[in-house]
């Protein structure tokens, strides 16, 4: 979108059918991308002989109806105008880094209002008007993931939301190629855009140095949940090989392991700059995953009972009367199997 753009406002007056090829080419290396993936996802699950899991709508990836589209744009008009505060979805979540934003986007439409005086006062209306096509459909490009994406079904992490990045970029890019015209301005207005020019850039300068810092925040406090994480389950590996009468054909029921005691430390001093996912969690230890996260990490991939299994044992007097993870007595073996009971 953004090098459309860039032609558009830097070349010669092009014809209509000029424009749509150009901006078809582009269109069509996005949907060429999703086709690639939608075919070559079909062919791996026919030969494999498996189906998409309904985990995050992966299984109705695609499907959608008009009403939700047309919710789906508004929506990523309305986050790149007045990104939300406080949600995981939003690289602008914060008060500070907001109205930062909310300056450039200022900016960008004042730039994108003068671009296009500037092509009325030439006369080039066919330039006017594709520079209007491509000015509205900014918004929708930069964050096309809320359009692909059903919010109500699927979460929304970090990388996602790479597309966001460029509102940033606009700017650097009009300030760059833009040249104030002879008799365009007057003295007045011109000191005027050279005084916004400089508030933008500061505004970018603040903008990088955020980001950096966020980036840096998050990957330190990712770096110590890991560790954290390690730690927790060595520890319980360690308690299950040590209790009494331990053997490793012996089965384990793990009862309620989404509802492990959180004995992580919170990480508060990084709350405030960590709002996106996955940097935002304050443990690992009860996610969907954390028999995999076991099993890579610590090498301890022990033979498990069913969910039926687990839920008939769980009823038993015994289980109920043994205490919760990490206290004594909460891993026994139990009829043959090993149960390790993370809550009541």
């Amino acid at each position: 979108m953004i090098l459309s753009i860039k032609e558009s406002i830097c070349g010669e007056d092009e014809t209509w059918k000029s424009f749509f090829v150009r901006c078809g080419m582009y269109l069509l290396g996005c949907v060429a991308g999703y086709v690639l993936y939608a075919i070559s996802n079909k062919v791996v699950l026919d030969l494999v002989g498996l189906e998409m899991s309904s985990y995050q709508g992966l299984n109705e990836m695609g499907s959608f109806t008009i009403s939700q589209i047309l919710h789906r744009l508004v929506f990523a008009y309305k986050e790149f105008f007045l990104p939300s505060l406080g949600k995981e979805y939003s690289l602008y979540s914060l008060p500070c880094i907001r109205y930062c934003y909310m300056f450039v986007v200022l900016a960008i439409v004042v730039l994108c209002c003068v671009f296009l005086v500037r092509a009325i006062r030439r006369k080039a209306w066919t330039q006017a008007i594709q520079l209007l096509i491509l000015f509205l459909l900014t918004p929708i490009a930069i964050n096309s993931m809320y359009v692909i994406v059903d919010m109500q079904s699927t979460t929304v992490y970090a990388l996602m939301l790479f597309g966001c990045v460029f509102t940033l970029i606009f700017p650097i890019f009009a300030l760059e190629y833009f040249q104030w015209g002879k008799g365009f301005f007057s003295q007045h207005s011109r000191s005027l855009a050279r005084y916004g020019c400089l508030v933008t850039a500061l505004l970018l300068v603040y903008s990088s140095v955020y980001f950096a810092y966020t980036a840096n925040a998050c990957y330190t406090k990712i770096a110590i949940q890991q560790q954290q994480t390690v730690s927790y389950f060595t520890r319980l590996v360690t308690r299950i090989q040590s209790v009494e009468g331990y053997s490793t054909s012996q089965p384990v029921a793990y009862i309620n392991p989404r509802e492990k005691a959180q004995e992580q430390l919170p990480l508060n001093e990084f709350n405030i700059a960590c709002t996106i996912r996955p940097a935002r969690f304050t443990s690992n230890i009860n996610q969907y995953d954390w028999q995999a996260y076991m099993r890579i990490w610590c090498g301890f991939a022990p033979a498990t009972l069913s969910d039926e299994e687990t839920e008939a044992l769980s009823n038993l007097p015994e289980v109920q009367e043994m205490p919760c993870y990490p206290d004594d007595g909460s891993i026994q073996i139990i009829d043959g199997v090993i149960v390790v009971k993370f809550s009541d």
